[in-house]
């Protein structure tokens, strides 16, 4: 078990892949912004990272898919909104994560008129037991179209717009819906998950 990354993953310039899973004691994972050529990373266990800093993926052009169990974040560095290969995204019982992104920089960004999100590829969007989960940045809204969009246990008391490329829809303990979520154009859903809902 370690703290911190060891250095020596910094001249690991060809690295594709890096799994973190299990990393519990692990407090800092700064060394990763080395890595340039990354497709996949997945960190799980990790409770006492508390903030990933903002650059941290921006030189990562390549990433594929970014998975994220049981950190201790509250926040997604800025970087990640960037990722125009992204393709999975997944916040599975991120116990702090109170919301997406840092809205104080979104509205800045907005306010600079510079591009906020560039997410297009995205296609799994996973924020299982996102307790604290109830709001989308405007821009997620309409940037992206998923295929699996996965919300069970999160607070969200509405549907993104964008979800008419959908096939499968997790809706599980979503208890703030007020309604059955609008299906009308979705006709290529294969999965709808609602269950321990009372609407």
């Amino acid at each position: 078990m370690f703290k911190k990354l060891p250095l020596e993953l910094s001249i690991l310039r060809e690295l594709q892949v890096l799994d973190l899973r299990g990393c519990r004691l692990l407090e800092n994972v700064d060394e990763i912004h080395e890595v340039t050529k990354l497709l996949i990373l997945q960190i799980s266990g990790a409770h006492f990272v508390e903030e990933i800093r903002d650059d941290l993926f921006e030189h990562m052009k390549d990433l594929r898919s970014l998975s994220l169990y049981e950190v201790g974040i509250k926040w997604l560095p800025a970087s990640v909104l960037n990722q125009s290969e992204l393709r999975w995204l997944i916040l599975r019982n991120c116990p702090n994560l109170k919301q997406l992104c840092d809205f104080k920089l979104l509205k800045t960004k907005e306010s600079a008129k510079q591009e906020v999100l560039s997410l297009a590829k995205l296609e799994v969007f996973d924020f299982f037991w996102f307790r604290l989960f109830h709001k989308y940045p405007d821009s997620l809204q309409t940037q992206i179209h998923f295929r699996i969009l996965d919300l069970s246990g999160s607070a969200v008391n509405k549907l993104p717009r964008n979800i008419s490329s959908l096939s499968h829809l997790l809706l599980s303990g979503c208890v703030e819906l007020p309604k059955l979520p609008f299906t009308q154009g979705l006709q290529g859903l294969e999965e709808l998950n609602l269950s321990d809902i009372t609407f």
